[in-house]
């Protein structure tokens, strides 16, 4: 699954992270590069996906704190405290996006003949992964939460995009839609492959039989 785009840092914030950083801009610049690899480092050896992106969050996290007048002793340590606090975002958001991906595998299996809720959502995890980010977290964020969150977090998400809730069901049943269709095509190939194999083996089996 993808991360959402890193907040993008503006001139300002970035120029007070540096000056945070080293009076001297080329040594700040230098210090720049090694805390970005060390941000890098730890979350690829903490196992997180987009391990460059999530460090590009932390310094734009800790770059608008300084900008907005948060006084900092120890900066690589208050980075690493970000970073950690990040961490933690990823795992609830990876546990959030399961559970909307259970849920939306097992209202869809009835729609996709002889899929299971397991095989259902291997082929949700490779076909939401086909779409763009944007659809990727509108589709999770609308299948979601309980079902009372649900209905709250869709009245929310209508709103944030001053359209009615209706026009936001539509929008969701047309993804739908396109999932749907790439996972009867995940299912039909994997089916196909099988099948294909079991000739193979009845072919490689006869001479030896006879």
């Amino acid at each position: 699954m993808e991360l959402s785009r890193p907040t993008p840092l503006s001139h300002e914030s970035f120029a007070a992270l540096l000056a945070a950083l080293d009076a001297d801009p080329a040594a700040a610049a230098v210090r720049y590069e090694k805390l970005r690899l060390r941000l890098v480092t730890f979350f690829r050896l903490e196992g997180a996906m987009f391990a460059e992106d999530r460090a590009d969050e932390a310094i734009s996290r800790v770059a608008r704190r300084l900008e907005g007048g948060e006084r900092v002793r120890e900066l690589e340590a208050y980075t690493a405290g970000v970073a950690r606090l990040l961490m933690r975002e990823a795992a609830a958001e990876t546990q959030r996006t399961q559970r909307a991906m259970e849920e939306f595998a097992r209202r869809s299996a009835a729609q996709a003949p002889g899929a299971s809720s397991e095989g259902m959502s291997r082929y949700l995890e490779e076909c939401l992964g086909k779409l763009p980010a944007g659809q990727q977290e509108f589709i999770l964020s609308y299948y979601s939460g309980s079902e009372g969150a649900r209905i709250r977090r869709r009245n929310e998400m209508a709103k944030a995009r001053n359209i009615p809730v209706n026009a936001l069901r539509n929008r969701a049943l047309r993804i739908r839609r396109r999932l749907l269709e790439c996972v009867r095509r995940c299912q039909h190939s994997r089916e196909t492959s099988v099948m294909s194999g079991f000739e193979f083996s009845q072919e490689d089996e006869g001479p030896s039989a006879r």
